[in-house]
Parts: structure tokens; sequence; C-alpha cells
């Protein structure tokens, strides 16, 4: 009698065991362990900082292609990627601020597996509302910016926000070539159907233009994208109505997102730089 009780228990035993391994197999199967992707930043050696030198105030950096290839190429996983975040300011003091705070996240993420600090930089600044950088009207303009094309080769990409001097070498543009690029270059240039080289663009569109402003702030301006920056503008952090300069300052983000899901997913932000842009008369932009 005592052998039989003993075998019963360990046959429920048994039984309890191989329900809860069946259970697990059936949930994980149907379910699926959560994944997370985590893409590789474009790289910036040359940080722009403010300079007395108009033929200085320019960004640039290298994407990362090669480095989100690999999830980029497969079935669950699609690299869009690389987009440009920007946010004007009324004052360079909250500009270096925010940047420091930024700063203090990626470094805290790097040395961190966690999903959650590798994503807090770029919740930060959407969170501060900083924008798409754009370069035509909204039905031109690619999301992201710079696509991938299933591409493995990095790009090089210049950006120069307003006119520095005359001539083609210093004019607004986004430039995207397979070597360094250091002035605006008419072969790599993004152009309209007409062959015009497309100047970089607010986000904040003109009510009557039905067109994104310019970069190109100037008060005298007869022309209305030319407005300078409004308390009431998104793209703008507004602690100052008397001033005549305007702070802007640059991200570079890997983009890409979940074929199953449509879940986004970003790289860590790389820090291009920033620039002063003053009240002025850029008539070429």
């Amino acid at each position: 009698m005592n052998f039989k009780r003993t075998f019963n228990k360990e046959r429920v035993k048994f039984y309890f065991g191989l329900l809860f391994i069946c259970s697990f197999i059936i949930l994980n199967t149907s379910c699926g362990l959560d994944v997370y992707y985590f893409l590789v930043a474009p790289v910036c050696n040359d940080v722009r900082t403010e300079n007395n030198d108009p033929a200085l105030d320019y960004f640039i950096f290298k994407t990362a292609q090669s480095g989100n290839y690999s999830a980029g190429s497969s079935s669950a996983f699609t690299f869009s990627g690389t987009e440009i975040y920007y946010k004007i300011y009324t004052d360079s003091s909250s500009m270096i601020k925010r940047e420091s705070t930024i700063d203090n996240y990626i470094d805290n993420a790097n040395s961190s597996s966690n999903s959650s600090s590798a994503t807090a930089a770029m919740d930060q600044l959407e969170s501060w509302g900083y924008q798409k950088l754009k370069f035509t009207n909204k039905v031109n303009t690619p999301d992201p910016l710079i696509v991938s094309n299933n591409s493995t080769t990095d790009e090089y990409v210049y950006i120069r926000l307003v006119n520095s001097y005359a001539g083609e070498d210093y004019q607004a543009c986004i430039c995207v070539g397979s070597s360094a690029i250091t002035k605006c270059d008419t072969d790599t240039a993004f152009k309209d159907s007409s062959g015009n080289i497309l100047a970089p663009l607010r986000i904040v569109e003109d009510s009557s233009a039905k067109d994104y402003k310019s970069f190109a702030f100037s008060s005298d301006s007869s022309d209305s994208l030319k407005t300078p920056p409004a308390s009431t503008d998104v793209d703008v952090y507004y602690t100052s109505s008397s001033n005549d300069t305007w702070y802007v300052d640059l991200y570079a983000v890997s983009v890409g997102f979940d074929t199953a899901t449509y879940v986004p997913y970003y790289s860590q932000p790389a820090f291009l730089g920033s620039m002063a842009i003053p009240d002025g008369d850029y008539s070429d932009n």
C-alpha cells in the first residue's frame, strides 16, 4: 500500500511537469519572445560648432549602411535609412544644456545593454519636439531623408542650411556621395525635376505658399518662406522675443522597422553640431 501511494505521487509530479513544458512551448510558439533590434548609429568625426567663418557653416557625417545591413536584410526587419533631426533655439545656452543631456543618455546607453537605455536619447529628442529636416514639398521629400535602397555601402552626407557666399560651392544644399564632401557638389546634391539644387527646409509650412519654410531667416524679406521663427512654431524652443540670431543643432539617426508589427526602431542619435543663423539678407536662398 505504501508503495502504491508513492507511485501515484510521482505520476502526478510527472504529469504536472509535462503540462508545464507543453504550456511553455505553446505560449512561446504562438506569442513569440520579445525581439529588439539595435541599430548602428551614423558617424560624425567633425562635429560643427559656432565659428566666425561662414564657409564652415555646414554639417558632414557618414551613414551606417554597412553596419545595419545584416538587420535590414532580414525578412523580419527592414533598415530604412538615415533621418536628420533639428531644433531651432532663440538662445545658445538652452541648446548647449540640452545637448549635454543627450550626451549623458548616450554615455549611459553605451555602458548598458538595456533596450530602454538605448532609446532614451531618441525619446528625449522627440519629447523636446525635434523635427525631421525637409528639402522640398511634402509630396517629394523622402522618409527617411537618406533612403538606404538596400545598399551595403556607407554614404557621406553634406548639409548646408543657408547660403554663405556667392557661388555654387557655398549654397544651401544636401549632398550624398561615395566620398567625403566639403562643399556643395552639383553632381551629388538633391535636385528637383528641372535640375535645380534644393535647399534644406524646416517642417513649418507657410499657409499661403503651401510649402515648407527656409532657414534663411529675414525680417526684411517679402518672401513669406523666410519669415523668422515664431514662438508657436513646432520646431522652435522660444525663450526670447528680442533677438536677431537663432541657433540650430542637428542629429543623424539610423532608422528601420519591424516588418510584422511596423514598430519603428532608431539608433543612438549622432550629434552633427550646431550653428548660429543671424537675421539677414539671404537673397540667393
